[in-house]
């Protein structure tokens, strides 16, 4: 595989990659992050099965076709691969395995394979081996997402200080692969990798969370802000780490970081004199957020959020909010193409208190297969803009289309723009007895499984007098024509009036 120095690897599309419409398809990694983050590793007979083919393999030499076509269908047909590495490298580790023979295996699977698994096996054999004899090809493999986590083991285990290795990988992939080395990287005791951590990179494209409390903790953030000079990068970093912290989620939070409290008062004061885009903008309003809920799920942290210090960063931060540069900013951005910055800016409207729903309503004409800006239009609306925001819906969107006849599809891709714009519109008319049945009619008769449940839950929370007069027929043909067992069974429920579920 030729690749250019820091060219991206996220699209690079795998031989064994298959698209079929509606399938569920994780990202590049996410299977085996989303495993290892969040699922226990359960003992199976995977690992033995594995090393008696990896043994079978070795003794007969590499090019014993027959015993190297069972091991490579068997790292092909394996699901839970991750699960059993651990165990069958120990396994290796304490057998007589001819060496040789074994790296042969392992750089034949890894570089010649056309299926993940036999890749993924045999980059995780190759950690047996010094690092030093396939530095090129792990370097390589690990810029794909997908093999990311392999590869950092595999680097670790092949050498006594991998954090040159780790670190330059680490630059060069965004989603799971990032958050996995720079879990490793959170180890190291050089202060330039840290600093690195600290500043950029805990960024990835899955979630910032994952990363926040490493990034600052072991990158002292504190320490870093209580510097006589704080560069601009420090102090973007520092606003969006402490959004990732306040959000919590995945992995630890403000709820463990000690020292949050002394880095919000740093951040704000220096926001008096330096807050100047809409980022800061956000990271003081999820600082308002924080400080202001009355009762927050886990409590309040320990270290210095007593009730006189959130009173006082309140305070500060209600005084930058309302600052008369911000709206003008904002409402510019707001008509930005990119999509990042539409975000920013309509995020930077509600912490300000000034509704979007005109400009998103007129973009929307437009462009109205935006799913994003039907939720957020949705969440805006009151009594009297709900029939403005259901009338420019049933003109826009192919509702026709959209009734296309039940089926199993999961509606996930951009060629179900039309059908997730209905998700956001119909999950909320619960709210609104009686408004918006074309969407729920057209949603009721989607091909999607989701669409159609959503549907349901909204005609089963409007009372039966505000049901439109053909509403019932048109459940009960569906109710006929449905091949999902459980959505049926929600239609009939909704029907005769008893709850869903």
């Amino acid at each position: 595989m030729q690749l250019a120095e820091g060219s991206e690897l996220d699209d690079v599309v795998l031989p064994d990659e298959e698209h079929v419409a509606g399938q569920l398809k994780f990202a590049s990694g996410a299977w085996d992050g989303v495993v290892s983050h969040h699922v226990a590793i359960r003992e199976t007979d995977v690992a033995g099965s594995l090393f008696a083919a990896v043994k079978a393999v070795a003794a007969g030499g590499w090019l014993a076709r027959r015993q190297f076509a069972r091991l490579y269908e068997r790292a092909k047909s394996t699901d839970d691969l991750l699960s059993a590495i651990d165990s069958l490298i120990g396994r290796i580790r304490e057998s007589s395995i001819d060496g040789g023979r074994l790296h042969k295996v392992a750089m034949h699977l890894a570089t010649d394979s056309a299926h993940r698994g036999p890749v993924k096996l045999g980059i995780a054999l190759l950690g047996l081996f010094p690092a030093d004899l396939h530095r090129e090809v792990l370097l390589t493999l690990g810029r794909h997402e997908e093999f990311t986590l392999y590869a950092a083991v595999a680097l670790d285990n092949g050498q006594d200080h991998a954090d040159d290795d780790l670190w330059h990988l680490a630059k060069q992939v965004r989603g799971w692969g990032r958050i996995h080395l720079v879990e490793r990287l959170a180890g190291t005791e050089r202060r330039e990798i840290l600093d690195w951590v600290l500043r950029e990179g805990f960024r990835n494209t899955v979630m910032d969370e994952y990363l926040a409390y490493l990034a600052a903790s072991r990158g002292d953030l504190l320490a870093a802000l209580s510097a006589d000079e704080v560069d601009d990068q420090l102090l973007r970093a520092t606003g969006d780490l402490l959004m990732a912290l306040f959000a919590g989620g995945p992995a630890q939070d403000i709820h463990d970081y000690t020292d949050g409290a002394a880095v919000t008062r740093i951040y704000l004061t220096l926001m008096r004199d330096r807050a100047s885009d809409l980022q800061h903008l956000l990271a003081v309003g999820a600082i308002r957020d924080f400080v202001s809920d009355s009762a927050p799920s886990q409590g309040w942290p320990d270290g210095g959020w007593d009730e006189a210090a959130r009173l006082q960063f309140a305070a500060e931060c209600q005084q930058l909010i309302g600052r008369a540069g911000w709206p003008p900013m904002a409402l510019e951005a707001l008509e930005s193409a990119d999509p990042v910055m539409f975000w920013r800016a309509e995020r930077a409207c509600n912490i300000l208190g000034i509704s979007t729903l005109h400009t998103l309503l007129q973009q929307l004409r437009v462009e109205p297969l935006e799913s994003g800006k039907w939720f957020s239009a949705v969440r805006q609306v009151d009594r009297d803009s709900i029939g403005e925001v259901i009338d420019l819906a049933v003109e826009v969107l192919p509702l026709d289309e959209v009734a296309s006849g039940p089926g199993r599809e999961l509606g996930l891709g951009r060629q179900w723009a039309a059908h997730q714009c209905l998700d956001f519109l119909v999950q909320d008319l619960d709210k609104w007895p009686g408004v918006g049945w074309p969407l729920i009619a057209a949603s009721i008769a989607s091909p999607v499984i989701r669409n159609r449940n959503m549907s349901v839950r909204t005609l089963a929370a409007w009372p039966r007098s505000a049901w439109p007069s053909d509403a019932e027929s048109r459940l009960r043909q569906a109710i006929s024509a449905e091949p999902d067992q459980d959505v049926k069974q929600r239609m009939s429920a909704a029907l005769e009036g008893r709850p869903l579920d």
